[in-house]
């Protein structure tokens, strides 16, 4: 196999404002550096956050929204094959990738805003009619939507890299360390700090002692240890958001 050099770039992710240069040449050939790239329908950013993906999975669900716009709001065509059409091709535009997002409640109000406008042109209509979102998903007959599902993706995604053999390269990335001076500012949120919001949203009742303590909720330790088990963690997303185990 030989390398392209010139379809190859290089970025380096890191806070500081000031760009540090990566020297690394193929066939005496620099290659190039740039600040984002997109791999796999995922944007990466040199900041390492998921703003940008999020944003650009938005922009993304609109433009395919506006494409099917006539039909989504044509009467000719049956609400049960406008809410497939909704499924099966704007819900996976907007959810590509969302397994991995750690993202605050700014983005999940843009992601909800974007699926909404999709379901507003399927019953006709428009922002100035003021009507509730919970009123127009159950005119539609959608019962979850789009950041309930985003989040039993990241559930099923926890899960699925606690039980990944340490061996693997995403495991090891996942577990990785990083040493060096703190930033200015919050520390950043991980990944294990949006599955803790998720399980505390969700008030999943611990398993430890629950006829001691039925009110306990279940924290990300707890959540580690559980997920080893994948019928048990299955039956949990399953359960999501209502917190009921079966």
């Amino acid at each position: 196999m030989k390398v392209n050099v010139n379809k190859t770039k290089v970025m380096v992710f890191e806070r500081e404002e000031d760009i540090t240069e990566c020297k690394i040449t193929i066939e005496n050939e620099k290659a190039g550096q740039v600040n984002e790239f997109v791999y796999l329908g995922s944007l990466f950013t040199r900041d390492g956050k998921c703003e940008g993906d999020i944003e650009r999975r938005v922009k993304a669900e609109n433009k395919v929204n506006g494409a099917l716009h006539s039909f989504m709001r044509s009467q000719h065509v049956s609400q049960k094959a406008r809410l497939a059409v909704h499924g099966g091709v704007l819900v996976p535009t907007l959810m590509n990738g969302s397994e991995s997002w750690v993202w605050q409640k700014k983005n999940e109000s843009r992601v909800n805003a974007a699926e909404m406008r999709s379901l507003s042109s399927m019953c006709g209509l428009k922002l100035n009619d003021r009507i509730r979102n919970s009123v127009i998903r159950d005119r539609v007959g959608v019962k979850e939507d789009v950041v309930t599902k985003i989040e039993m993706g990241m559930l099923r995604w926890f899960g699925h890299i606690e039980r990944m053999d340490e061996r693997r390269l995403t495991k090891e990335i996942y577990c990785a360390e990083m040493y060096g001076c703190v930033g200015r500012g919050r520390p950043r949120r991980k990944y294990v700090d949006q599955i803790g919001d998720i399980l505390k949203k969700s008030q999943i009742r611990s398993y430890r002692n629950r006829r001691a303590c039925m009110k306990r909720l279940m924290n990300v330790e707890e959540a580690i240890e559980v997920c080893q088990d994948r019928g048990t963690w299955r039956s949990i997303v399953s359960a999501y958001p209502s917190g009921r185990q079966a």
